[in-house]
């Protein structure tokens, strides 16, 4: 350690601060030497490792030198912040979410510091890519088994798996695939391609995987995709493609019986009326099963029709009544289409039950048509076992439930893993934005702290866009509509990204050529588009770049457009067509390189939609920088509308009130509590709603502040009783942020629905908006 005493000093006033988070925490030089670690470091890694002078590569990933893209190289060779999820050391199987901060400039020759968080997300990750999976091939799946229901052509069916599996950006390699099926020779035809010449593969055998379609032990062809190459791949993406090949065996199996039995339906009707002999020969060896009655008795079955009665001999059915086989739910249908055939109309029936001699319940389908039969007026009845495709309607149901559960699971997994990332956040959040006011510390070490801010204020906006994603997925993202000025959105969104920007160093220009008006538009949901495209430009443009947001209106159309253009490093052209897809941010490399979950596209794409606008990507290539583009419909002859959302200037003269804050988190309950007090308000603190009711009822509050989820009950239940012993203001602060969640809160009596983490000026707010409800 060669640290001077002015370092020293610098290290002890974040000892403070470091240990009070519930990251992980280093200070590090520029020489990857660990000068400071916080508790949760020491936590996970002993304290006999991360002692004063530790080479941190060694200590953290066991190596003697940095892994390529290791972050802190990145942040100490271009001296900028790095914010980013990545793989650590490559192939190591471990994931981290990291963020590295230059703390002040290296000043007489010595070395530079770094402020390192880190998490390690690796179950986390494992867990989400695996249920997205999941999800898509279950999807595809019940697709499959729709259009099988519905007598889509077999060749488009299989066209469109074979689509749907390519657009699959976690497993296929690129669009080359195709589907091969068995014929009775035994050869092999392929039925379905993309990518491929027309007598099979056309391109060398590296990433070609092979998955049998099977019926049982029959095989019925082949499905060949071209994979990424993964070491990572295991078990259980197999089984997922395994899962589709067996879904294709089954509708293979049905569409190739359906079309035989049709095709054997119009050759017996055309064949009974032409000679006797011609008759005998096709249907007495149908498979299908084929009877004629004269309304009411049986005149004749074939072999197949026998089987499927479970007759032995034509004398244990001719003769006997037709209505003797059916079932008696289906009677009277029955009845109908026997009369409706006698006069010559044709009749069908999609599903109907008949009974066999032994008592067994078949379901069939049926068809029915006028004959005339050794002279009198009969109905020809082709009767088709359908029991292969009511499993299939069986398993398709059930896969669609199971998708609904795997979908439910998604919301409760994103809405538990949103209330714990949540949770340490919201002291951590209220802790730096304090103390980044606070006019005891000189400007550096608040203007630091703002960095500190801004990466926790990030992760929250990484928690919402999962969030929103699932909204988006289950059709529940919705916008609120009203006339606005669409350049106040834009203009606040550059507002809160020009501090980002003049860190890297790069221009941030706004070009407004856009005549006045108004658009129906939600103006948080298009400021959060704004702003996403415009973090999307300062992550990808490299120091020194140019960003600008250009407006204009074009009155031939009724349209409102903003360009955002940035001269970063540009979009492969591969990429440009899955760039709106979730977790797509146009390649591997990018995601290692900047990080982050490759959701801010998508949902700023369903936002724009639901506005009735769209939003479009353009780039020349690598190098070349990008191009989005967002298009409103707008009204060019309305005036200006205001501003339509309020913004909260704190009181001055807000008097000390008596709060109740109750919260089961001790360092979340220890930093909300003090930092009001500090405001100068009254507080106690309970951890439970028995501690809560008990000190309700021995005081007198004039807001209570309650988290939702508790130890012995929850925040709800609690207001419930607070509210039946009188009136009560109340303010939820939670983790819990779904809509369902912000829904119960507000019908239990919740004035705000508070989101963690908050600002303490935020929580100060909402006292004061409370204190005015009457």
């Amino acid at each position: 350690m060669d640290e001077s005493p002015d370092d020293v000093e610098d290290l002890s006033a974040w000892q403070r601060l470091i240990d009070a988070l519930p990251f992980l925490v280093l200070v590090i030089d520029d020489r990857h030497r660990i000068l400071a670690s916080n508790r949760a470091m020491l936590r996970v890694f002993g304290p006999e490792k991360l002692c004063p002078g530790a080479y941190c590569p060694k200590v953290v990933h066991g190596l003697e030198q940095p892994f390529p893209g290791c972050p802190l190289e990145e942040a100490a060779q271009t001296g900028e912040a790095v914010d980013r999820e990545f793989e650590g050391p490559p192939a190591s199987g471990r994931w981290w979410r990291t963020e590295v901060y230059p703390i002040g400039p290296a000043a007489r020759g010595q070395h530079r510091l770094f402020l390192h968080f880190a998490r390690d997300i690796t179950a986390r990750r494992r867990d989400q890519l695996q249920l997205h999976h999941d999800i898509e091939i279950q999807t595809i799946v019940t697709e499959l088994m729709t259009m099988a229901g519905e007598d889509v052509a077999l060749d488009e069916i299989l066209e469109h798996a074979l689509e749907r599996l390519l657009s699959l950006s976690w497993i296929a390699l690129e669009q080359r695939g195709a589907v091969f099926l068995a014929e009775e020779s035994g050869a092999l035809t392929m039925r379905a391609s993309r990518g491929l010449g027309a007598h099979g593969p056309d391109a060398p055998d590296d990433g070609l995987f092979c998955v049998p379609i099977r019926s049982g032990p029959a095989m019925l062809g082949v499905l060949n995709l071209y994979l990424r190459p993964d070491p990572a791949r295991g078990e259980h993406e197999v089984r997922l493609l395994e899962t589709v090949a067996e879904a294709l065996g089954s509708v293979i199996r049905h569409s190739l019986a359906e079309k035989a039995r049709s095709r054997l339906s119009r050759i017996v009707e055309q064949a009974l009326g032409q000679s006797e002999e011609r008759y005998q020969a096709l249907v007495e060896t149908s498979p299908d099963a084929i009877f004629v009655h004269d309304g009411v008795t049986l005149r004749y079955a074939n072999p197949a029709g026998l089987a499927l009665a479970g007759a032995k001999s034509p004398e244990e059915m001719i003769g006997r009544k037709v209505l003797d086989f059916v079932h008696k739910d289906y009677l009277s249908i029955v009845e109908g289409r026997v009369a409706t055939a006698l006069e010559g109309r044709r009749t069908e029936l999609r599903h109907l039950q008949i009974l066999r001699l032994d008592g067994q319940v078949v379901d069939v389908e049926t068809t029915s048509t006028r004959v005339t039969f050794e002279g009198a007026p009969s109905v020809l009845l082709v009767v088709r076992d359908i029991r292969e495709r009511r499993r299939l309607e069986v398993e398709r149901d059930a896969t669609h439930a199971e998708l609904q559960e795997a979908l439910q699971a998604r919301d409760q997994f994103l809405a538990m893993l949103s209330h714990e990332l949540r949770t340490p956040l919201g002291p951590a959040l209220m802790t730096t934005a304090f103390l980044e006011t606070s006019p005891e510390l000189g400007a550096p070490i608040r203007a630091e702290l703002g960095l500190v801010r801004n990466a926790i204020e990030l992760q929250a906006r990484l928690i919402d866009d999962l969030l929103d994603l699932t909204r988006m997925q289950r059709g529940k993202l919705s916008v609120h509509l009203e006339p606005i000025d669409p350049s106040t959105p834009l203009r606040d969104a550059l507002a809160i990204c020009r501090p980002d920007a003049e860190s890297k160093q790069l221009t941030l220009e706004l070009d407004d050529r856009a005549l006045p008006c108004t658009v129906a538009a939600d103006a948080t949901r298009l400021k959060q588009v704004f702003w996403n495209l415009l973090r999307n430009a300062i992550k990808f443009t490299p120091l020194g770049g140019r960003i600008v947001a250009a407006t204009r209106t074009d009155p031939s159309c009724a349209q409102y457009v903003v360009s955002v253009v940035d001269t970063g490093q540009g979009i492969e052209p591969a990429a440009l067509p899955r760039l709106f897809e979730a977790f797509e941010q146009g390649g591997d490399r990018v995601t290692r390189q900047h990080g982050g979950l490759g959701l801010g596209l998508t949902i700023s794409k369903s936002l724009v939609e639901l506005h009735n606008g769209r939003i479009e990507a353009h780039s020349d290539g690598p190098g070349c920088g990008a191009r989005f583009t967002v298009t409103l419909p707008a009204d060019l002859h309305a005036a200006v509308a205001p501003p339509m959302y309020p913004r909260y200037a704190r009181r001055e003269a807000d008097p000390a009130l008596r709060v109740l804050v109750v919260e089961d988190d001790p360092v979340s309950l220890m930093v909300t509590s003090g930092l009001l007090r500090k405001l100068g308000h009254v507080v106690e603190t309970a951890a439970t709603v028995g501690e809560a009711l008990d000190k309700h009822a021995s005081g007198t509050f004039d807001v209570v502040v309650s988290d939702l989820g508790l130890p012995d009950g929850t925040g709800n239940e609690l207001l419930q009783t607070l509210r039946r012993r009188g009136e009560v203001r109340a303010i939820a602060l939670t983790g819990f942020g779904m809509e369902s969640d912000q829904h119960d809160s507000r019908r239990a009596g919740f004035l705000e629905h508070l989101i963690k983490p908050v600002r303490i000026d935020q929580l100060a707010a909402a006292l004061s908006r409370a204190m005015d409800t009457h």
